[in-house]
């Protein structure tokens, strides 16, 4: 039961941080004025995304 609920939340996670990082691409990207939302929400989604594989893969 807590194995289900943990890969809901990792994918939710990791759908809702995709989105929020179109988000910050889509509002005219600069580098230097939004470099400090978009590598944490790249982190992240990269941490996530590698949780997700190995939790879904079992």
């Amino acid at each position: 039961m807590i194995e289900h609920i943990a890969k809901w939340l990792l994918l939710a996670i990791l759908i809702i941080s995709s989105i929020s990082l179109v988000i910050v691409f889509q509002l005219d990207y600069v580098a230097e004025a939004l470099i400090a939302r978009a590598l944490p929400l790249s982190i992240v989604i990269g941490l996530s995304s590698i949780a997700t594989s190995i939790i879904f893969r079992k």
